[in-house]
């Protein structure tokens, strides 16, 4: 489990470092919220969360 933790660790943070893997062309942090906040895709980018979710996807999926 560990090397697991540091690897998603260490590629997040080489993410970090490379600004098109952060922040790519066209995100935006605003949001644009419809009725139901919670259902509904608000068109917005939460950089660093994103880019963790993906590395925890590809890692731990089955």
């Amino acid at each position: 489990m560990k090397s697991n933790q540091c690897f998603i660790i260490f590629m997040w943070v080489l993410c970090s470092l490379t600004e098109d893997c952060m922040s790519p062309l066209g995100s935006k942090q605003t949001c644009t919220f419809k009725s139901n906040r919670f259902t509904e895709y608000a068109n917005c980018f939460r950089y660093d969360q994103s880019a963790l979710n993906i590395l925890l996807l590809n890692e731990f999926q089955d």
